[in-house]
């Protein structure tokens, strides 16, 4: 069993250790990641993972539930959480005549819970918000007014990260409210070079988003087989500011054309969002159903390439809990899921839509209450038409999901 001694050590460094390595590293290798404020991260507690993004009716009795506030108030007294993860992705993109692949390694998770009394509790995380890794090579353009072309290097990285307070209190036996605290905060960069004649032109834009959202859950225990659930995010803007450089390189010679920090630029409003959903339990099984729909028709955002519109996700998850060990007392829990997300942007009158597979495993750990959770995804994202591609892609996702007892006096025979 992990000790109160081994937790604090192990938080501080996974603080430390992404705080420096979620804003270094690409966090993606989809092209779809050039949109907004790039791919958002679906990646949560392990729990939650392989339900095909569904889960905002789940208690956090045995392990935490990021995905809704009002869960919290259902962790035993005396009980600590905490959730350390991790994921692979692995990304194949084209269209009809050329392909691509590419892959990443990311750190996706840090999340610890616990009860501030018998009816209330408290969870502090800290995600990957969003996530951007694109190149585009090759890029062909004509100077206005002439026959003649240039040639154009793209990347983008970075992304944003989320640090998250949750408090879920107990408002009678069967409903649960709670309250959440989002802060985000990060940088995205994007590097252009323009190649013509022998000379370089090297554009590097670094916009810098911070700021904070609001929102509420509820859970509401309809009989003991059937618990509804809802959560809100409300709609709120990141400030935006900009640091740019602007050189060029002709044969060996380096000039500086243009160099800015901290230029404010548009803010990035985030949409509010609404989740519906339900949990059924029969026997050993368990399904999982939600429903969420993003109003970005109302933020009135524009992008170069496309246009924002409202969005739709369908999620279904089914839990199986096998039969419990004679020997260690706990069972294995088998997960399947699926989604389909219709997508906030539309190019062409094409909207980027996302349909996926997940599978998952939750594996405990000998006689502790400790579990190591699996996750597969499968999804198709966009489709080939014109400019577009489809990209489709691989992740796993492997947490460590943590339990112990503090405060509770120890038994002497």
């Amino acid at each position: 069993m992990i000790t109160n001694k081994l937790i604090l050590p192990l938080l501080f460094f996974f603080v430390l250790f992404t705080k420096g390595y979620a804003q270094s590293n690409n966090l993606t290798s989809s092209p779809y990641s050039l949109f907004g404020l790039g791919n958002n991260n679906d990646a949560n507690t392990g729990v939650t993972n392989s339900l095909g993004r569904a889960g905002i009716a789940l208690s956090s009795d045995k392990e935490i539930n990021n995905l809704n506030p009002a869960s919290l108030a259902s962790i035993h007294l005396n009980t600590f959480f905490l959730d350390v993860g991790g994921k692979g992705e692995w990304n194949n993109y084209g269209d009809k005549t050329n392909q691509g692949k590419a892959y990443s390694l990311v750190f996706s998770n840090l999340s610890m819970a616990f009860p501030l009394n018998s009816k209330s509790g408290l969870s502090v995380s800290l995600q990957p918000f969003t996530e951007v890794g694109y190149t585009f090579n090759g890029l062909v353009e004509n100077i206005n007014g002439t026959q003649e072309q240039y040639y154009s290097l793209i990347t983008g990285s970075g992304g944003l990260n989320k640090f998250t307070i949750n408090y879920g209190r107990k408002i009678t036996s069967k409903l649960n409210m709670g309250l959440t605290f989002k802060y985000l905060f990060g940088t995205i960069k994007q590097s252009e070079t323009v190649f013509l004649d022998g000379d370089y032109l090297l554009f590097e834009d670094t916009n810098f988003y911070k700021g904070a959202q609001l929102g509420a859950g509820l859970q509401y225990q309809v009989t003991p087989s059937l618990r509804l659930a809802s959560v809100v995010n409300i709609s709120n803007n990141l400030k935006a500011t900009r640091d740019r450089e602007v050189n060029r390189i002709v044969g060996e010679a380096y000039y500086n054309i243009e160099s800015t920090e901290d230029v404010r630029i548009d803010n990035y409003t985030l949409p509010t969002d609404l989740t519906l959903g339900l949990q059924y339990t029969f026997k050993n099984y368990s399904f999982i159903a939600d429903y969420k729909r993003s109003f970005w028709n109302a933020t009135n955002l524009k992008d170069n390439t496309g246009s924002y519109t409202d969005a739709n996700l369908f999620s279904l998850g089914l839990e199986y809990t096998g039969k419990e060990s004679l020997i260690t007392r706990n069972s294995k829990r088998y997960r399947i899921g699926y989604y389909y997300d219709d997508g906030s942007i539309k190019i062409n009158n094409n909207k980027i839509a996302t349909t996926g597979l997940t599978l998952g495993l939750g594996l405990p750990l000998g006689s502790s209450k400790n579990v190591l959770n699996f996750a597969y995804s499968y999804g198709i994202k966009g489709i080939v038409s014109n400019i577009l591609v489809q990209e489709q892609f691989h992740s796993l996702t492997v947490n460590l999901s943590f339990a112990d007892n503090w405060f509770r006096k120890r038994k002497i025979d």
